[in-house]
């Protein structure tokens, strides 16, 4: 590529702003209260949605999952597994939150869950989230890892 000069900052926006070093941003995210699940109450939660059909008696839904999982990386053969729900997922890249059409897609009622790989990003996609008037957000602490790890149900992809 012609590339000889590239170095990696392996700590990431976490630790640079841990260490002290300033951070200024064009459009900073808004401050927002964070309120994790942990996989227990999630595996709890979905299970109470899927036998209600993930919807209230008025049609709003009880839950809906955001999983912000990037798979481009990842050959269509290898796609990653999703928790196991009758109740809508949604794929979202970040971007595609500024489009209308998608934040359409997440309903302003019912427990919304992002869903990342390892919760990291949760924090961040909150805050981004809540600019555009979401509050009923609530991210999976320590992300699909985390599920993964214990072993709760999962469904693989096509």
């Amino acid at each position: 590529m012609g590339y000889s000069r590239i170095k990696i900052y392996n700590g990431g926006i976490k630790d640079w702003v841990k260490s002290g070093y300033p951070l200024a941003s064009i459009h900073p995210l808004p401050e927002t209260e964070h309120r994790f699940l942990s996989t227990d109450e999630l595996l709890k939660l979905v299970q109470q949605a899927d036998t209600k059909g993930c919807k209230n008696k008025d049609g709003s839904a009880i839950l809906t999952i955001l999983d912000f999982r990037n798979v481009d990386h990842l050959s269509r053969d290898n796609l990653p597994p999703l928790i196991l729900s009758n109740c809508k997922t949604v794929f979202l890249k970040l971007d595609d939150i500024r489009r209308p059409d998608v934040r359409r897609q997440i309903p302003d009622s019912g427990t919304v869950v992002t869903v990342t790989e390892t919760g990291n990003r949760d924090i961040f996609i909150q805050r981004y989230l809540s600019q555009f008037g979401f509050s009923n957000l609530q991210e999976l602490q320590f992300g699909m890892r985390g599920w993964l790890k214990l072993r709760y149900p999962i469904q693989e992809r096509d």
